[in-house]
C-alpha cells in the first residue's frame, strides 16, 4: 500500500484521544469531534474504510463546495490534524488551516500570488481570498486530473457549479488567474478565456423553503422522548410555529413568556422591534415539556441550555447544527436548499402566503417593520400577491384565554 492510512472507525477515537492529551478547550476540542464526524459519515457515503491524505483531500473539496469558507475551513481543520497523525503519530495544531495549492496548476498558482503580491498594488486582506479560491481551484483540478492541456471548459463549469465557488469573487479570481497563464503562454485555451463570465454562474439568491409537508416531517424526525430531543422540538417550534430567528430563541427568558394570556413578549436581538406573538398550543406544550421533564436545574434567566455543566446558553453554531441534524435525519430532499434556522422562518412566511395569509400579517409575525423586508423572504408569484391582498383580519376578544389558560395544569 503506498499511502499511509487511518482506519475510518478509528478517526473519532483517536481525534478524542489527541484532544485529552493535549488538554484542549471543550470548543476546540468539539470543533475537531464535529469535522470527524463529518469526515466519518462523508466516507461511509463513500464506502471508504481508509482515511488517506487523498481522501482528507476529497472532503475538503466536498465541504468547501457546499458550506461557508468559515464552517467548511473550521470542519476541514481535522484533515490536517489527521495527516499529520498519519505522518507523525502526532497531532499538529495550527491557529489557520493552511493553503494547499496542488498538481501542476498548484505551482502556477504560486508563482500567481507572489506576483500579485511584488508587483501590483493589492491589499494582503484581496490577495488571501486570491489564495483561498486559488487554493480549491489547483485542488480540484489536481483530484480531477486535470493538466495544462486537457483542462477544458467543462471542467471550469464543474468547478463553479457548487455553492461555494459560485461566488463571483471566486470566478472573478479564477478568470484573472487564467488570463496571467494565457499571457505567460502557459495555456493556449481562449475558449477558457472568452467563456468564463462571472455572471454566468451566479444563481439568482431564491431564498430556500420547505413545504408544509416537510417541514411536518422535519418536526418528526425529532426524538421526543429524550431529554434532548425535548429541548431541540421545543426550539424547532419557536422556529418552524412562529418564525423566530435563532438568536431570538436562543436568548429566548423565562419573563418573555406571559402564560395567563397564552403569549410570547420579545425585543428582538436584529431589529430591537418589540414583538407580540400568540404562544400556540403546541408551541407551548413543548415548552412546558422541556422545563419540566429536561432542562437542567441552573439558575440561568434563559430557558435553553447545554445538558452538561458548567451550564451555558446554546450557541448560535450548536442552534445551526441541530436544525441541519433533523432536516437530513427527516429524509426530505434538500439539495440546493439551505438546511438552517432561518430557512424554517422563512418556510412559515412562505406557507402562510400560499395560504392566503396577507403579506401585512405575515410581516407582523416575522417581526419586520414594513412589508418590504418581507418580501426579500418570500418566493412570491402574482395569483398568490391577488389572493391575499386584502385587509388585516380582526382578533376577536376573545382569541387568548385570560386566567386558567390551557397550559396551567
Amino acid at each position: 500500500m503506498t499511502q499511509k492510512q487511518l482506519l475510518r472507525r478509528d478517526i473519532i477515537k483517536i481525534c478524542k484521544k489527541e484532544c485529552l492529551r493535549y488538554k484542549l478547550s471543550s470548543n476546540y476540542t468539539s470543533m475537531l469531534l464535529q469535522g470527524g464526524r463529518s469526515l466519518v459519515k462523508f466516507m461511509q457515503e463513500k464506502n471508504a474504510n481508509d482515511y488517506t491524505p487523498d481522501v482528507g483531500l476529497e472532503f475538503r473539496i466536498y465541504v468547501h463546495g457546499i458550506r461557508t469558507k468559515k464552517y467548511a475551513d473550521e470542519i476541514s481543520r481535522v484533515i490536517d490534524m489527521l495527516n499529520s497523525f498519519i505522518d507523525s503519530k502526532l497531532f499538529v495544531f495550527q491557529k489557520q488551516t493552511p493553503k494547499y495549492f496542488p498538481g501542476i496548476f498548484g505551482q502556477y498558482v504560486v508563482e500567481y500570488i507572489e506576483y500579485l503580491k511584488t508587483e501590483t498594488n493589492l491589499k494582503m486582506s484581496s490577495i488571501k481570498i486570491y489564495e483561498h479560491s486559488l487554493s480549491m481551484f489547483s485542488q480540484k483540478m489536481h483530484h480531477a486530473g486535470v493538466d495544462l492541456e486537457t483542462i477544458s471548459l467543462e471542467h471550469l463549469l464543474n468547478f463553479f457549479s457548487s455553492l461555494q465557488n459560485m461566488k463571483q469573487e471566486n470566478v472573478k479570481n479564477v478568470k484573472n488567474f487564467l488570463r496571467y497563464m494565457k499571457d505567460h503562454g502557459i495555456i493556449k485555451h481562449d475558449l477558457l478565456l472568452d467563456y468564463i463570465r462571472p455572471t454566468r454562474y451566479i444563481k439568482e439568491k431564491v431564498p430556500s423553503y420547505y413545504a408544509k409537508e416537510e417541514v411536518l416531517q422535519i418536526e418528526n424526525s425529532v426524538n421526543r422522548h429524550s431529554t434532548k430531543g425535548k429541548r431541540d422540538y421545543a426550539m424547532l417550534l419557536l422556529a418552524s410555529r412562529l418564525g423566530l430567528r435563532s438568536a431570538d430563541i436562543r436568548n429566548l427568558k423565562f419573563s418573555d413568556i406571559d402564560w395567563d394570556r397564552n403569549e410570547i413578549h420579545i425585543r428582538q436581538i436584529k431589529t430591537q422591534k418589540e414583538v407580540i406573538l400568540p404562544l400556540l398550543e403546541d408551541v407551548g406544550v413543548s415548552l412546558i415539556d422541556y422545563i419540566r421533564n429536561a432542562r437542567p436545574q441552573t439558575s440561568l434567566k434563559e430557558i435553553f441550555v447545554s445538558f452538561t455543566p458548567p451550564y451555558r446558553v446554546i450557541t448560535s453554531a450548536t442552534f445551526s447544527t441541530m436544525v441541519a441534524k433533523y432536516v437530513f435525519k427527516s429524509g426530505i430532499k434538500c439539495d440546493g436548499k439551505h438546511h438552517g434556522s432561518h430557512t424554517l422562518r422563512h418556510s412559515l412566511a412562505t406557507n402562510l402566503l400560499g395560504s392566503n395569509v396577507s403579506v401585512p400579517t405575515i410581516s407582523s409575525i416575522l417581526g419586520h417593520s414594513t412589508t418590504e423586508s418581507t418580501k426579500k423572504y418570500l418566493t412570491i408569484n402574482l395569483s398568490s400577491l391577488l389572493n391575499c391582498s386584502h385587509d388585516v383580519p380582526s382578533v376577536e376578544d376573545n382569541f387568548y384565554k385570560q386566567e386558567g389558560g390551557v397550559f396551567y395544569v
